[in-house]
């Protein structure tokens, strides 16, 4: 059972602590170590993508200080794994995952939460202010410092700026390359799917251990991200990142939408299970991974704002 991770250089497995990179809890020799079969915002690598991404792109001086919150806290030594904690653990804040809109809505234009309700928007501002906050408890701060590295994956994922009705794609079911299961549906494609199929390029080298596998995948990630589309990403707010993932979610090619003629409504797709090919994987792929890498980008941006100015 792997438990609670050590920062970037020790894992507590089965009793043992093995020396190595705190990344994807996945370790091919071991049947008993596997995804969690219900859905995340993004899968729990996605998270873990993200929020190390973020970590190895702040200054050395915020690293430092995440690190000092964490350890106050006692519960998590690594930001990365933490990061997963608003999914594995019963929700404080369940509608901090998600807006949910109106499918009418053709475009993002505000920061106001639909019909009055609190949704993620509101999740990003509470906990970057509670980070912020010198005034506060080490363990307040820390929570928050996970629960910010959660909703900025989160908003970045489209589907989770998408419609109550079908819960973000959950009701619509897939068959093809994402499988063809119960569970198998378009919400869980964007979440998990192409996460694995796509972004992290699973052919590992025969010296890596399989828990490197995120590592390696944001070693690329970083590898990729130009200055220029730093300050391009860093530039906006958060409800531009929503409204980003939103005009994804209405895409012809994401699938979730059956947009009628003038482009004003967006229907549920009929009740046939969606398609998903190699064509479906390849373009959507390099979506969820930019999507990922400006998730990674934006939040070493506020926790750098947040924890050094």
């Amino acid at each position: 059972m792997i438990s609670k991770f050590g920062q970037h250089g020790r894992i507590a497995m089965n009793g043992k602590i093995f020396q190595g990179l705190t990344v994807l809890a996945v370790v091919a020799s071991s049947s008993s170590i596997a995804f969690p079969t219900k859905a995340f915002a993004w899968s729990k690598a996605g998270h873990l993508t993200v929020c190390d991404y973020a970590y190895r792109t702040v200054s050395d001086e915020a690293r430092e200080k995440i690190n000092a919150l964490l350890k106050a806290d006692g519960e998590y030594r690594s930001f990365n794994y933490g990061c997963v904690e608003e999914d594995e653990m019963p929700r404080k804040h369940p509608d901090d995952h998600f807006i949910n809109y109106d499918r009418t809505r053709v475009s993002v234009s505000d920061d106001v939460c639909p019909q009055n309700e609190s949704c993620i928007l509101q999740g990003i501002d509470r906990d970057l202010e509670i980070l912020g906050d010198r005034n506060r408890t080490a363990k307040e701060r820390a929570k928050a410092l996970l629960g910010l590295g959660h909703w900025v994956g989160d908003i970045h994922q489209p589907l989770h700026i998408s419609f109550a009705d079908d819960r973000g794609g959950n009701y619509l079911l897939v068959k093809g390359l994402c499988g063809s299961g119960k569970k198998s549906n378009l919400h869980s494609v964007w979440d998990k799917c192409l996460v694995e199929k796509y972004v992290l390029q699973t052919k590992l080298s025969k010296d890596w251990a399989g828990f490197t596998v995120t590592y390696r995948a944001v070693d690329r990630l970083r590898k990729l991200t130009t200055a220029a589309e730093k300050a391009q990403w860093t530039s906006t707010q958060p409800w531009q990142w929503a409204a980003e993932s939103y005009a994804i979610t209405r895409k012809e090619n994401t699938l979730y939408c059956n947009l009628n003629l003038a482009g004003t409504e967006c229907s549920r797709p009929n009740d046939e299970r969606i398609s998903i090919n190699q064509d479906y994987l390849k373009t959507n792929g390099q979506i969820a991974e930019d999507r990922l890498r400006m998730a990674g980008v934006r939040l070493a941006y506020l926790i750098e704002k947040a924890l050094t100015q």
